[in-house]
């Protein structure tokens, strides 16, 4: 089973305006952004290859932008969210969606909207292109940084995405799916201020990763913590227990055109 791995940031959440409204500020549209559409990375069946595109002229990219708003809200499920289209900048990912092509639904936040894949498949039809990428690991910013600087030298080269580097390590609370817990973003309103009783703001983070476990079982969600090891060792969250500790190594991705 493919896994994703897409966290949504419940600590502080940025992303798409509300409904009816554009995907991105055109106005921070310059010389150096592309507008990728592709297929997940980890799905090695690569189910919606036919739809990727690339664009990467200013103007054309803020016509398309304009011509992809969100539609009207829809019953969550994360269940095949198998193409995105990235926003890239100065070969850094500034915005990213999940999509799924099969139900014409768009992930923004803990909701899914309605979205128009049929002007996915035009694009892709006008900007064809495929890619492939390397996944790395790195043991401090200034690795990563340096080796991002020599793959910028490379014609082929897109873009690049790193784990953070901030904290010691991640564990793992699972709650379950119910009255109390509706959605991540109530797990986040209660898990934080107990958080806080050890830590401080910024010293943490709380996600809910879209990886095959959090896809596969909707009865539950596994919800990451980043943080030091004593969090970890502290914090008790009511019957709920902290499992899965890793001390923190960043891996980096590094995508590349092929045609």
């Amino acid at each position: 089973m493919k896994t994703f791995f897409l966290a949504i940031t419940l600590l502080s959440t940025v992303g798409l305006a509300a409904q009816n409204k554009l995907l991105f500020d055109t106005s921070k549209v310059d010389a150096h952004t592309k507008l990728i559409g592709r297929y997940d990375q980890f799905d090695k069946q690569k189910s919606f290859s036919f739809l990727n595109f690339i664009i990467e002229d200013p103007a054309t990219i803020k016509k398309v932008l304009t011509a992809l708003p969100l539609g009207a809200e829809e019953k969550t499920d994360y269940s095949n969210l198998d193409f995105r289209i990235d926003i890239i900048q100065n070969f850094h990912k500034t915005q990213s969606w999940m999509i799924n092509p099969n139900t014409n639904s768009i992930l923004f936040n803990d909701s899914l909207y309605a979205f128009n894949i049929d002007k996915v498949k035009a694009l892709a039809e006008k900007y064809p292109f495929d890619y492939r990428f390397d996944a790395l690991p790195f043991n401090n910013q200034d690795q990563f940084d340096e080796y991002l600087a020599k793959q910028e030298k490379d014609k082929f080269f897109l873009f690049a995405y790193v784990s953070s580097f901030a904290f010691e390590g991640t564990f793992e609370i699972q709650f379950p799916r119910n009255q109390k817990f509706p959605n991540p973003t109530a797990i986040h309103d209660s898990l934080a201020p107990q958080i806080e009783k050890f830590v401080p703001k910024g010293k943490y983070s709380i996600s809910y990763i879209l990886d095959e476990r959090n896809l596969g079982d909707p009865t539950q969600f596994i919800i990451t913590i980043y943080g030091s090891r004593k969090l970890y060792d502290k914090l008790r969250v009511e019957y709920f227990r902290n499992e899965n500790w890793k001390q923190n190594v960043a891996k980096g991705y590094f995508f590349y055109r092929t045609n």
